[in-house]
């Protein structure tokens, strides 16, 4: 969709992007994306890359498009650390999941930079919002508002508020026509400080229960511990207020997801389609990689370097990495060098 686009896209477009710079430095098929729908002109890119930056900051095309790469990856890192160390979340406790056409060809690289040890990318990741459109569950939260009860008012009131949110989701979402025995109700606190706007949505233990002054206790507790892990502070408990109640109906007959992972999952030929030139700083340079399709990348880790072709995206594996595909057909990049 993108027009004019980059200029190896041969629409018209002449500023230099990340696409080139990425078809430069041969993580991109030289000659098609897509399933073969948009034709790359990498003639076009080279001649981008050297007249807008190879040549102006005095490097090599290589290392001018791999400086792209590296600039990208870390205005890409800006993001990440907003939603993980900013909010006191140690990106070394997590996967990182790649979607996207792109995203898979810059991921291990930005997991490295974080320590991030594990990168997924699931199947089909450049079509992957909708598909989760196809696959998810249906959902249907039902809330009404709750004034925090006074000690002699109890929680009666709060409870019938449930019972009757919970018949209301309930009706909603076998109206979807989600099987009775496949859905889950859970019950929800909307809280927040005292003279404060921002609430957090916590849920009620057991997620069927009634509230009393226990469970009331107990998603308190929860909703400090989330408060101060996302905003490095909390208040004390006897400044949180109960402003509403939710009920969240959920589920799916599994169907749709079950015929993705038979999709996914299915067995490749084993063998290496092609290899070409692809570049990985001046640490490696350039080296003769193996490009794979997602479906013959082994069960077994093996070392990097690789990339892995979809017709929806591209997976660069750096040879400081390894990579194998699960059964149900996610590839999994191991980001911790050897």
């Amino acid at each position: 969709g993108a027009v004019p686009g980059p200029v190896s896209y041969g629409r018209g477009g002449e500023l230099l992007t990340v696409t080139d710079a990425n078809l430069v430095l041969g993580y991109l098929n030289p000659a098609e994306i897509a399933g073969g729908s948009q034709k790359l002109d990498r003639d076009g890119a080279l001649e981008a890359a050297n007249s807008q930056a190879a040549e102006p900051l005095g490097l090599s095309v290589l290392e001018a498009s791999y400086g792209i790469y590296r600039l990208v990856n870390s205005n890409m890192s800006r993001a990440l650390r907003a939603a993980s160390v900013e909010r006191g979340r140690d990106p070394r406790e997590y996967s990182m999941v790649a979607f996207g056409g792109a995203g898979p060809m810059h991921a291990a690289a930005l997991a490295q930079s974080f320590g991030i040890g594990k990168v997924i990318i699931p199947p089909m990741p450049g079509l992957l919002s909708a598909l989760g459109l196809l696959v998810a569950e249906t959902r249907h939260d039902h809330v009404l508002p709750c004034p925090h009860p006074t000690a002699q008012e109890g929680w009666a009131d709060a409870n019938r508020r449930f019972d009757d949110l919970q018949k209301r989701a309930l009706a909603a979402i076998l109206a979807d026509g989600i099987a009775e025995s496949a859905v889950t109700c859970s019950r929800l606190l909307d809280l927040r400080y005292r003279g404060q706007t921002l609430t957090l949505t916590i849920p009620l233990e057991p997620r069927d229960g009634s509230l009393d002054d226990a469970t009331f206790r107990g998603a308190v507790d929860r909703f400090e511990t989330e408060y101060q892990t996302t905003f490095g502070h909390s208040l004390g408990q006897e400044n949180v207020q109960l402003v509403g109640l939710r009920v969240r109906a959920s589920g799916t007959d599994g169907s749709a997801f079950e015929n993705v992972l038979a999709l996914a999952g299915r067995d490749g030929g084993g063998g290496v389609e092609s290899r070409r030139q692809a570049y990985f700083g001046e640490q490696h340079g350039e080296l003769d990689t193996p490009v794979l399709q997602r479906h013959d990348v082994p069960a077994e880790l093996v070392p990097g370097p690789m990339i892995v072709e979809g017709d929806d995206s591209t997976i660069v594996v750096p040879p400081t990495c390894r990579v194998r595909r699960d059964d149900v057909g996610n590839i999994l990049i191991d980001t911790s060098a050897e």
